[in-house]
């Protein structure tokens, strides 16, 4: 009983702390472009991961002598080593970069994908992903709620294409976007150029 309160306790901490970095606001570089990546706990908790599974080689190696047992310690292995590089990619690596005329994914494997703001053709939401898909004609960009300046990426968003939050299909009461331009120093407002 103990364990379970504590397990929903420390899940419950951590989502709290992952969603507040989502508010924060995004790193810029030196171009002035706005750089969202996941919090540090993402690529922390995949090389302790990665740790953890080759802690379990070393042990179904030297001190598992069952055949059953040591199959079943490599299995784990293999699934913590997998688990722990996928999220150490996906928050080293992995990152989105907003222009003022595109935006930029750069995916876990390096490779760029990249939408110019104009050619947006549908942003949604997806409940149970916690991603925000921007699509094109041809691309498509995938935006984890997770991300720190995810805030600001939307409000970009609803700027340049007059969707509301609610039409994306996000959870307004995450963030505050009627106020989110006194909120954040990047100001994304529609320009006379823009507009035509």
């Amino acid at each position: 009983m103990i364990s379970h309160i504590l397990t929903v306790t420390a899940v419950t901490l951590i989502l709290r702390m992952l969603y507040s970095a989502s508010k924060r606001k995004a790193n810029e570089d030196e171009q002035g472009n706005l750089v969202l990546q996941l919090p540090k706990f993402y690529w922390f908790f995949g090389a302790f991961m990665i740790s953890v599974g080759i802690a379990l080689l070393v042990v179904a190696n030297f001190y598992v002598e069952a055949t059953d047992d040591k199959e079943i310690v490599l299995y784990m292995s293999l699934g913590a080593i997998i688990l722990g590089g996928f999220l150490f990619t996906k928050g080293y690596i992995s990152k989105i970069l907003i222009s003022e005329t595109d935006i930029v994914e750069t995916g876990i494997f390096g490779q760029i994908t990249q939408i110019n703001i104009n050619e947006i053709e549908s942003i949604s939401f997806g409940i149970v992903s916690q991603e925000l898909t921007i699509k094109s004609k041809k691309k498509k960009i995938k935006a984890h709620i997770h991300l720190v300046g995810f805030g600001e990426l939307v409000e970009k968003l609803i700027q340049k294409t007059g969707k509301t939050p609610t039409e994306m299909g996000l959870p307004t009461n995450l963030f505050d976007f009627q106020n989110m331009s006194t909120n954040y120093s990047h100001d994304f407002r529609l320009t006379d150029s823009d507009s035509h």
